[in-house]
């Protein structure tokens, strides 16, 4: 677990248990929600607090970032690094593009900016991320931007209503750490990050498994690499 070299191994095979799942998604629509996570670790983080005049601590936290199936849960796209969430979510969709056509992709204000809403539209997707207080409206050059705006504006009952099945990430999150355990127990970065990794790997393999026992699906994991 403390070896860099196995964190494109497990981030592999978690879109890899994720294929099985891409035909149930299909039949639902398509849709994907992305959002991000952190898991305390047993390190401290300590500082002076200046206007308190007194030493604070935490926990050190590792950030997961993560992309899912919102029917099943699966994690078809992650990642763990301690970026912000708005740049991360090209690379997460570009991951779960490899074995899942994708049709729209809800996520939190966090991660509206302009490339995202591009890389999700030139893609094919319809991107469903709510805008902030004193955004740029039709006046932006982006026919993407532009389209979002205005179905957010004028047709906000089916805008939230696809924006909403964003709330199927936290679904995911909660079960990852519920079944995995919230805590990340290493002091190591490489081993902290892999070991997430893992927890989300054995999280997909739950969703496979369940899969299996209520639609009776068929399993065959890819061998190769595979194509969008």
């Amino acid at each position: 677990m403390e070896d860099p070299a196995l964190t494109p191994v497990l981030v592999r095979l978690i879109m890899d248990s994720s294929a099985p799942l891409a035909g149930i998604e299909r039949l639902a629509g398509e849709q994907y929600a992305q959002d991000s996570t952190g898991f305390p670790t047993v390190s401290y983080e300590r500082w002076f607090d200046e206007k308190h005049r007194k030493l604070r601590s935490q926990h050190a936290w590792v950030k997961l970032h993560l992309m899912v199936g919102t029917i099943m849960h699966v994690v078809t796209g992650a990642k763990v690094s301690g970026e912000a969430d708005c740049p991360v979510l090209p690379e997460t969709l570009e991951q779960t593009r490899v074995y899942h056509r994708v049709q729209e992709v809800s996520a939190d204000k966090a991660y509206l900016a302009r490339y995202n809403v591009a890389a999700i539209a030139e893609g094919g997707a319809e991107p469903f991320i709510p805008f902030k207080t004193g955004s740029v409206d039709m006046e932006s050059p982006s026919p993407h931007w532009r389209k979002m705006w205005c179905l957010f504006q004028l047709k906000a009952d089916e805008f939230l209503r696809s924006y909403h099945r964003r709330s199927n990430v936290e679904s995911a999150i909660g079960s990852i750490k519920a079944r995995c355990g919230g805590l990340v127990r290493s002091k190591i970065a490489a081993a902290q990050c892999n070991k997430v990794l893992a927890k989300v790997l054995l999280h997909n393999l739950a969703c496979v498994v369940h899969a299996i026992e209520k639609y009776g699906i068929g399993v065959a994991f890819p061998l190769g690499k595979a194509t969008p």
